[in-house]
């Protein structure tokens, strides 16, 4: 009898128990107490407090395409339910690139939430020096040379020509100087056997280089008997923020943005779908709740010579989602259609971004 008392008794309050947390999954929760927090970029710990009324687990996924959270980490990462606040400690190391953001899923059988955590880049803010988007001062280059410095790869540097060397026939060269303001000084650079737009040959007794000129030049930049150069067969990009028409349209020979101004212009550019090469100048709007942005694209980055690209899409034809994902300098290859509204050159809507600083996805 007392035997049975006892079973009789455990199957009570196991029906019981099981009652109750029937009745507390009939408003199945969990809750965060905020949506978003912020982590330092030395790196460090935060503490989130959450409610949940059945077992969880915790996910960590990045935030966007540009984010690595491999090295955050939550503990505990599951849990029971409780009908008190859960608190956990989110973990983070120094993070040496620019600001990413984890998205954190606190994970249930009939419910979650999720949370982000933004962290700010030990690299925010730092400028890549010598690119088409930011390209070194001549004094720059000047000073970054006679410091023992050589960079590995070509650079790019800007200058106003100062004073004209010697024309090479044999090679089509044209030697020159430029400074930052075109005055002769001691911050002079040379550009040394250089080559036209296109890496074409300058002709005999050219004009499209001349003193007080606002050049671009790409090249390998040396010192040469202790003098900063820019070495032979280097290639001009533009003249008085202008560049020459150049590309197929391709993918692998795409127009610059000069070209395909030139083709709609002179209302040639057709109707097929062709590839255009730039550096975003000027961004009216990041993106929409359409997912798509508006901005403007150069030769060089400024906005002297600019094209609209109108409610264009992100790589690849995906959605524009937040600020940042696109900015000033970036250097682009869209694909899409040329047209000209009410006097703007641009890409109509829906163009595409193939190409952004070299990333392809």
């Amino acid at each position: 009898m007392k035997l049975n008392k006892i079973i009789f008794a455990m199957t009570l309050a196991a029906a019981f128990t099981a009652c109750q947390q029937e009745k507390a999954l009939e408003n199945p929760l969990i809750a965060t107490e905020s949506a978003s927090y912020e982590m330092p970029a030395d790196g460090g710990e935060i503490s989130v407090t959450f409610t949940s009324n059945m077992p969880w687990e915790v996910q960590v996924t990045p935030g966007n395409s540009k984010s690595e959270v491999a090295d955050i980490k939550v503990t505990p990462s599951y849990g029971e339910a409780s009908q008190r606040p859960i608190t956990v400690t989110v973990k983070a190391k120094a993070n040496p690139d620019k600001k990413r953001v984890a998205v954190i899923s606190i994970i249930g059988n009939y419910a979650k939430a999720a949370f982000k955590v933004s962290q700010a880049g030990q690299a925010d803010g730092a400028v890549e020096k010598g690119t088409l988007a930011t390209p070194y001062k001549a004094s720059e280059l000047f000073d970054y040379l006679k410091g023992g410095d050589t960079p590995d790869a070509e650079v790019y540097v800007i200058g106003i020509v100062s004073k004209m060397g010697s024309y090479n026939e044999k090679y089509g060269s044209q030697t020159y100087y430029i400074t930052d303001d075109g005055t002769e000084g001691d911050k002079t650079l040379q550009i040394y056997g250089g080559l036209q737009f296109g890496g074409e040959k300058f002709p005999a007794n050219q004009t499209i280089v001349k003193v007080g000129d606002q050049v671009m030049v790409k090249g390998k930049a040396k010192l040469y008997n202790g003098n900063p150069e820019v070495d032979s067969n280097n290639v001009l990009i533009t003249v008085n923020g202008k560049s020459v028409p150049m590309g197929e349209g391709t993918l692998d020979a795409p127009y610059n943005v000069a070209k395909a101004i030139d083709l709609v212009t002179k209302e040639e550019a057709g109707s097929a779908e062709v590839y255009v090469h730039g550096v975003i100048s000027q961004i009216d709007k990041a993106f929409s709740s359409y997912g798509d942005a508006q901005y403007w694209i150069s030769d060089d980055g400024t906005t002297t010579h600019q094209m609209e690209v109108y409610q264009g899409l992100y790589l690849n034809g995906a959605a524009f989602t937040e600020e940042g994902q696109i900015k000033l300098g970036d250097e682009v290859v869209i694909r899409g259609k040329l047209t000209s509204y009410k006097g703007t050159i641009e890409f109509a809507a829906k163009s595409q971004i193939v190409s952004l600083n070299g990333r392809t996805e």
